[in-house]
């Protein structure tokens, strides 16, 4: 009898610990035109950057994995610089409508720098972005401003001016909240159409790319600055990105917190040991609320993974201690 005891507690705790994976991330970074030469740069930054907090990134250019069967193991899809022209876009119409689908099921969505400049006929695309690519300045210093919702935690690293080299690209009207702008020179030609102050980076608490049948949405982030192999170098740039992904992810709406989402890297399941809302930056939000956790950390971040593999001694030590007890109770 004690022994089965102990047996079916290990069980218990051995199944907590092998449940729990992290959040996997699609880098989509195939393109069609323009090819940044950053791209290798960011992709080995976005890979050391999700070790550190504990989200898995898998890097794909074969617009083949944009399938039904493929898209259901992410719990994001990341389109890194993604450029096609109107005659060659970079996916097919089924492979648009799987992506679709999947942001139907609640699937998140980042857009990074050029991502602004492809599927440009996909209104679903168009609409989860928020804004295409219309032109932009000559590389230069630049100066952004985050000063209209500070905290948020795709911005709370960067400070209220940040000064640095970067390719400033210029929006058309942007729908979706803006949290980064950049000072506006003087005389700008597509002031009236990018809309002041001009946006930099904005997120979507509820993505519009989904079907207007669509139950549930994820949310979508996406941050114009990425241009230079030098911006990859740059420890807030880096958070800043990573702070997206982390927001966007913290939604709710996939695996990665949600065990009845659609979507999200399957091997993922929350347990009763994940970290309440607001304990660390990958703390999920209640389903369609629009809470944030308040900073994202330049340290290694515990995803309840970690937190369930410290505590797992913890239970076996706890079940040893009752099965001793129950010995010496003569139970």
């Amino acid at each position: 009898m004690i022994l089965r005891t102990f047996v079916l507690w290990a069980i218990i705790v051995l199944k907590t610990i092998v449940a729990q994976q992290d959040p996997k991330v699609l880098v989509f970074s195939a393109t069609n035109a323009f090819r940044h030469d950053s791209i290798p740069t960011a992709v080995a930054a976005l890979e050391k950057a999700g070790e550190a907090h504990d989200v898995e990134i898998v890097n794909s250019e074969n617009a083949a994995d944009f399938n039904d069967n493929s898209l259901s193991r992410y719990d994001l899809v990341l389109f890194l610089m993604v450029t096609d022209t109107v005659a060659d876009p970079i996916l097919n119409t089924v492979q648009q409508q799987a992506f679709q689908d999947y942001l139907n099921k609640g699937g998140n969505f980042v857009g990074v720098h050029a991502s602004s400049d492809c599927l440009h006929n996909a209104t679903f695309y168009g609409a989860e972005l928020g804004a295409y690519f219309l032109s932009h300045r000559t590389i230069g210093p630049a100066t952004f401003l985050n000063n209209i919702e500070p905290m948020h935690p795709t911005v709370s690293m960067i400070p209220p001016n940040w000064t640095y080299s970067e390719e400033v690209s210029d929006p058309r009207s942007v729908g979706a909240k803006v949290v980064l702008t950049v000072e506006q020179p003087d005389g700008d030609p597509d002031a009236s159409v990018e809309g002041t102050p001009h946006p930099i980076a904005w997120y979507q608490e509820r993505g519009a790319g989904v079907a207007s049948t669509a139950v549930v949405a994820g949310r979508s982030f996406y941050t114009s600055l990425g241009h230079l192999n030098s911006t990859w170098q740059d420890d807030i740039f880096i958070e800043h990105v990573m702070g997206g992904i982390i927001w966007t992810i913290a939604g709710n709406t996939t695996r990665a917190f949600n065990d009845n989402a659609q979507v999200g890297n399957p091997q993922t399941a929350a347990t009763e040991t994940m970290p309440p809302p607001g304990s660390g930056s990958l703390a999920p939000a209640a389903t369609g609320s629009s809470v944030v956790s308040s900073s994202v950390t330049t340290t290694k971040t515990s995803a309840s993974s970690r937190m369930i593999i410290v505590i797992a001694p913890y239970y076996v030590s706890f079940g040893a201690f009752l099965c001793v007890s129950l010995a010496l109770a003569g139970l």
